[in-house]
């Protein structure tokens, strides 16, 4: 059942290179840079946000899970909290 899921997920994302029209770029697609982010420039995880872009339309779509995280993660606030995330990079094709 779960990898029927990740396959509809893929299916649903679309072949790479992906296209997407503004508005899902502005709204759906939008990863704004956390203050944590933006306030230590050298922070490995900025390599993602410099990359988002690239990352939605040549992307794969695998299967991750959390295996970290704090509460806080999943509550507003100012503060920002990353977590852990494991995920397999093997492709749905494989």
């Amino acid at each position: 059942m779960s990898f029927e899921i990740i396959e509809e997920c893929a299916r649903n994302f679309g072949e790479a290179p992906r296209r997407f029209s503004l508005w899902d770029r502005l709204t759906y697609l939008r990863v704004p840079r956390p203050v944590w982010a933006r306030q230590n420039p050298d922070h490995q995880l900025n390599s993602l946000f410099a990359n988002v872009t690239e990352l939605f339309e040549h992307g794969v779509v695998v299967w991750g899970q959390f295996i970290q995280a704090n509460r806080m993660l999943f509550e507003p606030g100012k503060w920002d909290c990353p977590a852990d995330i494991l995920f397999s990079l093997k492709s749905l094709d494989a």
